[in-house]
C-alpha cells in the first residue's frame, strides 16, 4: 500500500527536479531559438508529406494545411472505415492513427491522423505510396464480398 501512496504522490505534479531544469532552460533564451527551428522543420516536414500524399493518393484523400504542429488531419472517402485501413497499413509497414479515436461521439469513421514529426524526404514518398497500396487493397476486397 505504501508503494501506491507514492505512486499517487508521484502523479500529483511534475516532479520539482523536472520543474527546476525547465526553468532554467527557459530563464536561458534558448528555447525561441529551439522554437524557431522546430517550426521550420515541422513546416518542411509537413509539406512533404502533403506533397507525397498529393502525388500517390491524389483525390482520394483530403486534408487541411496545419498552420503548425506535427499532425496532418485527413479524410478518405466516406465508404472507408480508417480503422479497417490499418490493417492493410500494417501489411504495407506503414500506420497512422484512426479519427474516430478523437471523437466523444459520432466519430467520422473514413478520417485519419498522421504524424510527420520524423519524417523524411524518402520516407514522405514511401509512406504515401504504401498507404495508396493499402487503399487499392482495401477497395479490392470490399468490392469482392
Amino acid at each position: 500500500m505504501a508503494v501506491v501512496v507514492a505512486k499517487q504522490a508521484l502523479d500529483l505534479h511534475t516532479s520539482t527536479l523536472n520543474q527546476h531544469i525547465a526553468a532554467h532552460y527557459i530563464q536561458s533564451g534558448r528555447l525561441n531559438t529551439r522554437l524557431t527551428l522546430l517550426k521550420e522543420t515541422y513546416k518542411e516536414r509537413g509539406d512533404l508529406l502533403i506533397a507525397a500524399l498529393d502525388e500517390h493518393l491524389g483525390d482520394a484523400i483530403t486534408y487541411n494545411r496545419p498552420e503548425g504542429g506535427m499532425f496532418l488531419w485527413c479524410h478518405l472517402a466516406d465508404d472507408v472505415n480508417a480503422a479497417e485501413l490499418l490493417k492493410y497499413c500494417i501489411e504495407e509497414k506503414v500506420v497512422f492513427v484512426p479519427g474516430e479515436v478523437f471523437f466523444a461521439q459520432d466519430p467520422e469513421r473514413n478520417s485519419l491522423r498522421l504524424s510527420y514529426s520524423m519524417l523524411s524526404a524518402s520516407n514522405a514518398g514511401k509512406a504515401a505510396q504504401r498507404i495508396a497500396r493499402a487503399l487499392a487493397r482495401y477497395r479490392q476486397d470490399l468490392q469482392s464480398k
